[in-house]
């Protein structure tokens, strides 16, 4: 399906000499995967694939929250629930829907996400773990491809509804039952506009939040 869009076309094809020398520099420098890897790639997918591989080379794993958590709940004999699901294989559909400039602005995209990275994630790592949320804020950075995503349509209404509305439905509905409840949301659903405190704040629910 991804080369009917391409249209027999390869990668330094369909984007810009400066894009296609940039991606060309970064994955020399990872010196994993061979270009030739990601010629018949869309440039969203190349990119995509390329910082898979980056995060996985670099022992930056978005799911080890995920698991962590519910290791800690099932040691502490804790009911645990996962909110809502990001459905990947609907994003990548909706990949097939972008023109040749969205689909540039999204290679140059996961590749700006791999140098912040590289030089800035450390930083904003060291401190969440300190609970500096000024410095954290002031060094934040959407996760890569999200932006890209939210300039599809049908993406951005299931986000919306189903990926934030989830967890913020889920939230609501723990607050309402007795006892202590946890919840564990990523930075963008959180804090995003309309997130999940947003929305919380909309349903009657009193938030406060760390000094900052």
């Amino acid at each position: 399906r991804e080369q009917s869009v391409l249209k027999g076309q390869r990668l330094r094809d369909v984007v810009s000499t400066a894009t296609y020398g940039r991606f060309q520099a970064a994955v020399a420098r990872e010196g994993v995967t061979p270009m030739r890897d990601y010629e018949g790639l869309l440039p969203v997918r190349a990119g995509s694939n390329f910082y898979d591989r980056f995060r996985h080379d670099h022992h930056i794993r978005n799911l080890d929250v995920l698991d962590a958590v519910n290791l800690l709940a099932v040691q502490a004999r804790t009911p645990v629930k996962q909110a809502s699901f990001a459905r990947s294989n609907f994003i990548t559909d909706q990949w097939l829907t972008m023109n040749v400039a969205q689909n540039e602005a999204c290679l140059n995209e996961f590749l700006d996400a791999a140098d912040y990275d590289v030089m800035t994630l450390p930083q904003a790592a060291q401190a969440w773990a300190q609970a500096d949320v000024a410095t954290l804020l002031a060094m934040y950075r959407a996760p890569a491809g999200q932006a890209c995503d939210m300039a599809l349509p049908a993406w951005r209404a299931a986000y919306e509804d189903d990926y934030v509305g989830g967890m913020a439905r889920a939230i609501d509905e723990a607050l309402k039952t007795p006892g202590d409840t946890l919840a564990v949301v990523g930075l963008p659903e959180l804090l995003g506009a309309h997130g999940v405190l947003d929305r919380l704040k909309a349903a009657g629910t009193e938030v406060t939040a760390p000094a900052q």
